[in-house]
């Protein structure tokens, strides 16, 4: 974002370039390429114009990254009929704190275009790719009756309601059947782990997706359309696909208006849609994740420096930071944040941020994070890698920096929910033979199988923690300390993580379970780094089973595995046919 704190723009855009004028957007017509086209990676070409028609206009400077600040919201209803959330107080010293209402307009009337114009850009990319489908016309795509803002009980009285039924939002027929798609598959791809509230198994971002969704129509479209691609997945059904082009323009047609109307009054459920459309993206084989997780960090870095947040607020920026870091790790461009100011403030472990996250169940009482699939120190511990990874030049602080990162990660070796080993001991309350109907605690969490006839208990959350855990050190030793592959100890790092993550059935094949779409990344370092046929054989019938449950980046994935089994570690940074990957 360079370009932002330092070009700056003119008040008119006659000469705009020819992209700006494609998009309908003010250009500040920089030279050789313009903010916009810079900020979205486009190419930026003008139009020939004589010398004498420029004229002399006054400049102003595009406000700094950050410098807008946004007004404290969270205590009345909007005027666009999504209940404000209760928010949380932060107690700590955060820069450039703004009192309410201050700069309000200044965000609506700037950073809302910007941010609708790049999800129409998108969402009509995905479109275009489906022009030979008709959409239905069908009342049935009707917004249903009975959600129309305003009709049902506020957040605040339903925000911790759990195990939210798909009939909540009262939908009929192909809309309900597209909920319940949603409902019963795709909310598992975006949250594979379940929490565990008094007892009783949840999906807490399902719940809170469905209880806004009620009074946000664009949330509500994104969900059907998740739904309706998740169906398409499996029938390969004309009509799926055709839902799935109508629910995605429907979605962008009423969160672009809201966007414009009061992106304030709506932050948390546009968040959530963005989010949700993230994921859509990064789960699919197009991989057109970046410029909706860059919409999300936009949102998310402008807000962050209020007095106060709504806990939405930090559920979508724990959310975001998940598959920012994967992007940080996987993707050679990176993720959406590109200077350390800015991982700091995006992906942190503040005091007020953990405690709201813990009242909605996406982390842990041991400090396990749901959507990052380890435990809230290694989410630190990463970014602190991510950082490191990026710099060229290896100084002597550097290496003291390397050196505290293993001591760190080792530590992190230590983690547990249940056992750190990932096995559930006979003798613990969660181990199978001790579940009943009173107490069905962690079995969605929890692998049964079988070895020499007797029977294991496998606990996910550990034996993710500890592959991320795992994976971070191959990382630091390879790629950090530059320690060859070939070399012994590499090897058993290897053979310890695939170990770890490659869960059997009794049969000796792979344990089933949407769990596996998080162990993507371990398992990608784990391949990167195989040099035993074995080892190359187990990680790319992982990648397999991962992309028959419905992972689009799996695919790519292997095919740039095989590349660096090939080719050699030259091969570890090329694209296939230029997808942009995230392992999600």
């Amino acid at each position: 974002m360079a370009r932002v704190s330092g070009t700056p723009r003119k008040r008119y855009s006659h000469n705009g370039c020819k992209e700006c004028k494609r998009r309908k957007i003010k250009c500040d017509e920089g030279k050789p390429v313009c903010w916009h086209c810079d900020r979205l990676e486009k190419s930026c070409q003008y139009l020939q114009v004589k010398e004498a028609e420029y004229s002399v206009r006054k400049v102003t400077h595009l406000p700094k990254a950050g410098s807008i600040q946004t007004a404290l919201y969270g205590e009345e209803t909007n005027s666009g009929g999504t209940p404000a959330t209760p928010v949380v107080s932060s107690t700590g010293n955060r820069p450039h704190e703004v009192e309410a209402g201050q700069l309000h307009d200044s965000f609506t009337a700037y950073w809302a275009p910007l941010l609708a114009n790049d999800l129409s850009d998108l969402v009509n990319s995905t479109l275009s790719e489906m022009t030979a489908i008709e959409e239905p016309e069908s009342p049935f795509y009707s917004i249903p009756n009975g959600i129309t803002p305003g009709s049902s009980a506020s957040v605040e009285q339903v925000m911790f309601q759990t195990n939210v039924p798909f009939s909540y939002l009262n939908l009929t027929g192909e809309n309900q059947f597209y909920m319940k798609e949603f409902y019963n598959e795709f909310s598992n791809v975006i949250l594979p782990f379940q929490a565990s509230s008094d007892g009783i198994m949840i999906n807490p971002v399902r719940d809170i997706l469905m209880i806004y969704a009620r009074d946000s129509h664009y949330l509500l479209y994104a969900l059907l359309a998740c739904g309706a691609r998740s169906s398409h997945r499996k029938s390969s059904l004309p009509e799926d696909q055709s839902s799935y082009k109508l629910y995605l323009r429907r979605c962008l047609e009423t969160l672009t208006a809201a966007m414009e109307r009061d992106m304030m009054g709506s932050l948390d459920s546009i968040l959530l849609t963005i989010l949700v459309l993230t994921c859509d993206s990064a789960s699919h084989t197009r991989q057109e994740w970046r410029a909706h997780l860059r919409g999300a960090k936009d949102l998310l870095s402008k807000n962050d420096t209020q007095k106060a947040h709504s806990m939405i607020f930090f559920l979508c920026k724990s959310w975001y930071s998940s598959i920012e870091i994967l992007a940080g790790l996987v993707s050679p461009k990176g993720g959406t944040l590109k200077t350390g100011e800015e991982l700091d403030l995006l992906i942190c472990n503040r005091l007020e941020e953990v405690s709201a996250l813990r009242k909605l169940n996406i982390v842990s009482d041991e400090g396990f994070s749901l959507f990052h699939g380890y435990s809230m120190e290694l989410v630190v511990i990463m970014k602190d890698l991510i950082k490191i990874l990026r710099r060229e030049g290896k100084s002597q602080q550097d290496y003291c920096a390397i050196t505290e990162l293993i001591s760190s990660v080792r530590k992190q070796l230590d983690f547990q929910v249940i056992d750190k080993s990932g096995i559930v001991p006979n003798s613990h309350p969660y181990y199978p033979k001790e579940m009943n109907e009173n107490n069905t605690s962690f079995s969605n969490n929890i692998a049964v199988t079988y070895v020499d006839g007797k029977k294991l208990a496998l606990s996910w959350l550990d034996i993710s923690h500890r592959s991320y855990a795992l994976a971070a050190l191959l990382t630091i030793f390879t790629k950090l300390l530059n320690i060859d592959k070939g070399n012994a100890f590499v090897q058993s790092m290897v053979e310890d993580l695939i170990s770890t993550a490659c869960c059997f059935d009794g049969t000796g094949g792979f344990l089933k379970s949407y769990c596996y779409f998080v162990l993507q990344w371990p398992m990608l370092v784990a391949g990167t780094n195989s040099t035993m046929e074995e080892h190359k054989i187990r990680v790319e019938t992982f990648f397999r089973l991962v992309a028959q449950l419905g992972s689009g980046s799996a695919g790519f994935a292997l095919a740039r595995l095989r590349r660096i089994w090939t080719n050699g570690p030259a091969a570890e940074n090329e694209t296939t046919n230029g997808i942009d990957m995230v392992t999600y």
